[in-house]
């Protein structure tokens, strides 16, 4: 008896640690480091619901989002289909070769959440998600913006943080542009476990890094299934 109580304590503890590096990292880390944002993505209701077209004399599958407000589908990489896409107001949104080395080129559509975020007269789609895969390549999320001010002009930002969620959107240095919190393993340690966050900012068509805000910190474990995060350096 005391022996299967262990097993499942080790099982728990195991599961929680997974969780943690797959979708329990999910605001964990901005939540820990108290950043504050004049503006925060609320999160849209709906589902993706599998559905089947005629392609090419076969069958072509995508995942179209439940919500009636928004026209939004994706298609995964599949047979006929290099890389995966999205469809969105019917205008084409490709993911080939916009995430390094084409990881974010198969998405994991039942990680997909779909948040929404207004600054000043500007409105944005915010689908974050994980691409497949197990242990610490789920640490990526892949955070797909689309800039739907103009619903018949979306421009795409492909964005991607390690530990990352719809709370790396905002407004956090106030100047009234959305800004996107970046993560990436610190490049100066010698550990997978320090990590080194940057303001970017949406400068014109594209993200630009305000290289003197930045958070060095390092994720450790009390116990093996409870995290917290210790900031090492802080420049905001």
């Amino acid at each position: 008896m005391r022996l299967k109580l262990k097993s499942l304590a080790l099982c728990i503890a195991l599961f929680a640690f997974v969780r943690f590096d797959g979708f329990g990292q999910f605001d964990f880390v901005i939540t820990a480091l108290n950043l504050k944002s004049n503006a925060v993505p609320h999160s849209i209701e709906g589902r993706f619901e599998k559905k089947i077209e005629p392609y090419h004399g076969g069958e072509l599958e995508y995942y179209d989002f439940s919500n009636p407000n928004f026209d939004l589908c994706y298609y995964p990489k599949q047979l006929g289909v290099n890389c995966g896409y999205f469809t969105l107001n019917d205008q084409l949104i490709v993911l080939d070769g916009k995430y390094p080395y084409n990881l974010g080129c198969d998405l994991d559509y039942g990680s997909f959440e779909v948040f929404e975020c207004n600054i000043n007269k500007n409105r944005y789609l915010i689908l974050t998600c994980i691409r497949y895969g197990s242990g610490t390549t789920t640490r990526n999320v892949y955070c797909n913006l689309f800039d739907i001010t103009d619903p018949l002009e979306v421009q795409f930002f492909p964005l991607w943080s390690i530990y990352g969620s719809s709370h790396c959107f905002g407004d956090y240095n106030a100047d009234g542009k959305i800004d996107f919190l970046e993560i990436r393993y610190d490049p100066e340690a010698k550990s997978t476990d320090i990590f080194k966050l940057t303001l970017t900012t949406l400068d014109m068509k594209e993200f630009r890094r305000e290289e003197d805000k930045y958070i060095i910190f390092r994720r450790e474990y009390q116990r093996e299934d409870i995290p917290r995060i210790i900031t090492i350096e802080k420049n905001w």
